[in-house]
C-alpha cells in the first residue's frame, strides 16, 4: 500500500546499484518533497541530500538512511515511490 509523505514522520531512501545515477534519483526526491509541501519532510531532505553526495556505496545510503525508519521511499530504475514500512 503506498503512502502520501505527510502521512509518514520520516522517509527512507534506498538506492539501487542497478541505478546508480545519485545525483538523477536526488532531484526526483526533492521534487516530491517540495511538491508535498510539508516543512517537516522538507527539513528531512536537507539530511538526505547530504548522504547522497557522500560515498557511492549503495549499501551505505541504506544503512545510513536506515535511521529514518516510518516509511521508504524507494527509487529504482528512475521510478519514486512512497511506500508504508512494516516493520
Amino acid at each position: 500500500m503506498y503512502a502520501s509523505v505527510k502521512s509518514c514522520r520520516y522517509i527512507q531512501v534506498y538506492v539501487w546499484k542497478e541505478n546508480p545515477e545519485i545525483g538523477s534519483m536526488s532531484n526526483k526526491l526533492e521534487k516530491l518533497v517540495r511538491d508535498q509541501e510539508d516543512s517537516e519532510i522538507s527539513g528531512m531532505f536537507g539530511k538526505m541530500a547530504s548522504v547522497f553526495k557522500g560515498n557511492s556505496s549503495s549499501n551505505e545510503y541504506q544503512t545510513k538512511l536506515a535511521l529514518y525508519p516510518a516509511c521508504e521511499l524507494v527509487l529504482y530504475k528512475s521510478k519514486v515511490a512512497l511506500r508504508e514500512n512494516k516493520l
